[in-house]
């Protein structure tokens, strides 16, 4: 075995090794270009070299952890310029702009401190009062009169059910809480390691505003809230540490099993609030597991015809009616047998 130059060695090792060097890599190997010369390599030369790749190779190799983090900032790019279009006008109906309103995290956790208020809860009332009404301080004064006339009755000082129960004229009544936006902390730029913030939006406010549209936006992608909540102020990526997978089997008695699964792709950057919520948006997000489909009455003939002039296997009559009927897929042979044979009314082998 000989190569006339340094160049066909490097790529026969490369080839052999399944990876294309960079020549900075080339020259952290071979730091004194002994491989770099216009020479005459043989065999000797060509096993160093080998041994010293795969050595460099091992060391090199970026570890699960690190490989996670990777795919993780790659799936937040793409999916962040699919809702461009949905941050930029979310932005813009809050602050007026589609840009970024902050330029970091920090800045962006100064301004959310700043904009907090103690939680408060928003009761709306639903109720009939005088249709000649002039102005809102008429229909101010009226509510006042309505709420103390209904005040008094005894069934308000028993509880608050007895109270919706008896006060003449009430229709409805909504209780909206305070939510909790989550965010990063000031120092989230420059540590290693960091948890999340959290603070109290009462409802109406424009922390409630930022949270609504974060929401919207998360339930467009894969991202936590956090994430989502950091690129709406600042249009920076988190790569999330948490990755959810989801997975659905079907057994051989046709019923769908959803599965979810949470990996922590960075431990140091993760609290248990964050796996916790992670695991509730992620179960939210799992497909409804489909019931066995109740076939309609002509769907059920058809079914019954279809069986009868298809001789063969249940599989091979599964495969073609699921492509010829996308409405009324079976999931399983054994769940088209059992069908077949409750439409007819007895067993079918």
């Amino acid at each position: 075995m000989r190569f006339t130059s340094g160049t066909r060695l490097w790529a026969h090792v490369e080839a052999v090794v399944g990876r294309r060097l960079t020549t900075e890599r080339r020259a952290r190997i071979d730091p004194d270009n002994e491989f770099g010369l216009p020479a005459d390599y043989d065999a000797s030369d060509y096993e160093k070299l080998l041994g010293l790749v795969r050595a460099f190779l091992i060391v090199d190799q970026p570890g699960r952890p690190e490989r996670l983090r990777a795919r993780a900032r790659e799936r937040v790019a793409r999916e962040a310029e699919l809702v461009r279009d949905l941050v930029e006008g979310q932005r813009a109906a809050i602050w007026g702009a589609p840009t970024p309103p902050f330029r970091d995290a920090a800045v962006a956790a100064q301004w959310i401190e700043s904009q907090q208020d103690p939680p408060t809860t928003r009761v709306t009332l639903s109720v009939d009062l005088p249709g000649n009404l002039a102005i809102d301080l008429d229909a101010l004064a009226a509510l006042h009169r309505w709420l103390r006339r209904q005040l008094k009755s005894p069934h308000a000082r028993e509880s608050f059910a007895g109270f919706l129960e008896h006060a003449q004229g009430l229709h409805t009544v909504s209780i909206a809480p305070s939510g909790i936006l989550p965010f990063l902390p000031p120092t989230a730029a420059t540590s290693d390691s960091f948890g999340v913030m959290r603070v109290d939006v009462s409802a109406g406010s424009i922390l409630a505003r930022v949270l609504t549209a974060a929401e919207e936006i998360a339930a467009q992608t894969t991202w936590e809230l956090v994430a989502t909540v950091h690129h709406l102020l600042t249009g920076g990526l988190m790569a999330g540490a948490i990755r959810t997978e989801y997975t659905r089997t079907a057994t051989s008695s046709g019923v769908f099993r959803n599965s979810l699964t949470l990996e922590v792709a960075d431990p140091l950057r993760v609290d248990q609030d964050a796996v916790r919520e992670a695991f509730v948006a992620g179960r939210k997000r799992l497909p409804g597991t489909p019931k066995r489909a109740r076939l309609q009455p002509s769907t059920r003939e058809d079914l019954k015809q279809f069986v009868d002039e298809h001789p063969g296997t249940w599989r091979s009559r599964r495969q073609t009616w699921n492509r010829d009927h996308p409405d009324a897929l079976f999931p399983s042979d054994d769940a088209m047998r059992k069908a077949y044979s409750r439409n007819r009314g007895g067993s079918d082998n």
